[in-house]
C-alpha cells in the first residue's frame, strides 16, 4: 500500500498539546476521521472534540497493553510487540487516499508501530511540570510523582529512539501550540511537499 505523502503523525512528550495541532492540521485539510467513519461509539465523538484524536488510534494501542498485559503507565513497556489487527496499515488505508493526521496520547512510546502510515512527525514537546500533570490525570492520580517521573523518562526513551526512524520531523513546544504559533509548521509541511 502506498502512503499519502502528507500524512502526519503528531506525537510527542506525555503532556503534548497534540490534540490541538491536529485540530488546527484539520482545518487546513488534514483529515483526522476517513471517510463516513461512524464515531458514534464508546468514546468516538469524545476523543474527537476534546483531543483531535480518532478513537481507532486509541484502540489499536489498547490492543496492545491488553495483548502485553501491560499499560500506558508502566516504566518497562516492552520494545517489541505484535502489530494488532487491525492496525495502522488498515486504519490509513480507509482515508482513500485523503491526507490524514494521527494523534492520541498513547502514540509516543509505541511511534515505531506507525510508520507505514506516515513519514513525518510534528514533534510537541512539554515542559516536565506539564508532562507530570498529564501523567497525573491519565493514571487518575493512583502513581506517586516519583513513579511518574519513571515513566516519563522510559516513555521519552523509546520515543526519542523512534523519531529516527522517521525522515521529516519538526519541533515545536506547547507554549507554541497554546499561542497558537504555527507559521513555523505551515513552512515546515510546505516545504517537505
Amino acid at each position: 500500500m502506498k502512503i499519502h505523502a502528507k500524512n502526519v503523525l503528531v506525537s510527542g512528550t506525555p503532556g503534548a498539546r497534540s490534540g490541538e495541532c491536529a485540530k488546527v492540521l484539520s482545518q487546513q485539510g488534514w483529515k483526522i476521521l476517513w471517510p463516513d467513519q461512524d464515531i458514534d461509539i464508546h468514546q468516538g465523538q469524545e476523543y474527537l472534540t476534546a483531543n483531535g484524536q480518532n478513537i481507532e488510534v486509541e484502540n489499536i494501542h489498547r490492543c496492545i497493553e491488553s495483548d502485553l498485559d501491560t499499560s500506558r503507565f508502566s516504566a518497562r513497556l516492552p520494545d517489541y510487540y505484535a502489530v494488532p489487527y487491525p492496525g495502522p496499515t488498515e486504519f490509513i488505508s480507509k482515508f482513500q487516499g485523503q491526507p490524514a493526521v494521527i494523534t492520541g496520547s498513547s502514540l509516543a512510546p509505541c511511534l515505531d508501530l506507525w510508520r507505514p502510515a506516515a513519514r513525518i512527525v510534528v514533534d510537541i514537546q512539554a515542559t516536565m511540570s506539564e508532562d507530570l500533570h498529564a501523567l497525573r490525570a491519565g493514571s487518575q492520580g493512583q502513581f506517586a510523582d516519583d513513579h511518574l517521573v519513571s515513566i516519563r523518562s522510559h516513555q521519552l526513551v523509546k520515543y526519542r529512539s523512534h523519531l529516527k526512524l522517521f525522515p521529516k520531523v519538526f519541533i515545536m513546544t506547547n507554549a507554541e501550540v497554546s499561542d497558537g504559533r504555527f507559521d513555523g509548521l505551515s513552512d515546515f509541511l510546505n516545504s517537505v511537499f
